[in-house]
C-alpha cells in the first residue's frame, strides 16, 4: 500500500517526436503536503537534484523539496537531457535525474513498461503499468492524469511541470449567423434567427 498518498506519478512522455532516450520524462505531482524526496527512487534508481544537460553540466540543482501542488520532472542522467531545449518546462517546478543513465532503464515505446516510485525507506509510494496502446505513441502527446494526482490515465498535450489538461482541436466553425431578423426572433426557418455551422 503506498505510503505517501498525495505524491503521484502523473504524467509520462515514454515516445517523444525528437531523439530517445535524451528526451523522455516523467512528471511527478505532490497534491499533498511538502515533502523531502531525498532518498527516494524510481525503478530503484535513486532520484538526484537538478538536470545533467547534453554537455554533461548540472543545472538547475536547488532542491529536493517538493511543495505541495507543485510538479518534479525527472529527466535522464548520465547521459544527460535535451528536455529542456526541447520542452516548455515550467519554471516553478524541480528539476530532478536518475542516478541510471536512463529512466528507469528506458521508457518502452512497443510494450508495458512499470514505473515504481519509493521513498527513502523503500516503501511504495506509486505505480503505473503503462501501454503504447494508451497512446503519446511518438505523435508529440504524453499519458497524463487528469485531473492532476489521482485522475484517469489518457493521453494529452504534453505539459512537463503544468496543470494536465486535453488540446481539443474544433473543427467546426461558425461562419454566419442572423441575430436580430426582421421578424419574430424565434420564427419558423428562415424567418427566425439562425446560425451556420461549417466543418473544415
Amino acid at each position: 500500500t503506498p505510503v505517501h498518498a498525495f505524491v503521484f506519478i502523473n504524467e509520462i512522455m515514454y515516445n517523444p517526436i525528437y531523439d530517445e532516450p535524451y528526451n523522455e520524462w516523467i512528471e511527478v505531482y505532490n497534491n499533498g503536503n511538502k515533502t523531502n524526496l531525498t532518498g527516494w527512487t524510481i525503478c530503484d534508481k535513486d532520484l538526484l537534484s537538478g538536470y545533467i544537460n547534453r554537455s554533461g553540466n548540472l543545472n538547475l540543482n536547488g532542491t529536493m523539496i517538493l511543495e505541495s501542488k507543485q510538479y518534479a520532472i525527472i529527466t535522464d542522467g548520465g547521459s544527460g537531457t535535451e528536455v529542456y531545449d526541447n520542452f516548455n518546462v515550467k519554471l516553478n517546478s524541480i528539476a530532478l535525474h536518475t542516478e541510471g543513465s536512463t529512466i528507469c532503464g528506458g521508457l518502452s515505446n512497443d510494450d508495458e513498461k512499470l514505473i515504481v516510485l519509493k521513498n527513502e525507506n523503500n516503501s511504495l509510494i506509486d505505480a503505473i503499468t503503462y501501454s503504447d496502446s494508451w497512446g503519446a505513441d511518438g505523435n508529440g502527446f504524453s499519458l497524463c492524469k487528469i485531473p492532476d494526482g489521482n485522475g484517469i490515465w489518457q493521453e494529452c498535450s504534453a505539459t512537463p511541470g503544468g496543470i494536465n489538461g486535453l488540446d481539443i482541436d474544433f473543427t467546426l466553425e461558425i461562419t454566419e449567423f442572423l441575430p436580430d431578423p426582421e421578424g419574430y426572433d424565434d420564427g419558423p426557418m428562415t424567418g427566425g434567427e439562425w446560425a451556420e455551422l461549417y466543418n473544415n
